[in-house]
C-alpha cells in the first residue's frame, strides 16, 4: 500500500522465557521498530545487529527493570547469536 508502518519485536527473545521469573510477553519487553531494523536483528550482520541491540537495550533498560526483567548486554548478545 505504500503506507509506513512499525513492527513489534521482543527485545529479550521469548524462547528464553524459562530463564526469567517474570513474563517476557510483557509490554516492557516489546519494542516498535521499522521493518528494516527488525530484519537486521533477525538476519543481519552480527556487528551491525549488536550496535542496534545495544542502543535498544540502553533505551529500554528502565522499562525492563520496572517489569522485573534484568539483563546485561552480554547476556542479550548471547541470546541473539548463540
Amino acid at each position: 500500500s505504500g503506507n509506513q508502518y512499525m513492527e513489534k519485536h521482543h527485545l529479550i527473545p521469548l524462547k528464553y522465557y524459562n530463564q526469567f521469573d517474570n513474563y517476557l510477553d510483557d509490554i516492557s519487553n516489546i519494542i516498535s521498530i521499522c521493518p528494516i531494523c527488525h530484519r537486521l536483528l533477525h538476519a543481519g550482520k552480527k556487528e551491525i545487529a549488536i550496535s542496534v541491540i545495544e542502543k535498544l537495550l540502553e533505551k529500554n533498560k528502565e522499562r525492563l527493570k520496572r517489569a522485573g526483567l534484568y539483563i546485561s548486554l552480554e547476556e542479550l548478545e548471547k541470546m541473539y547469536f548463540n
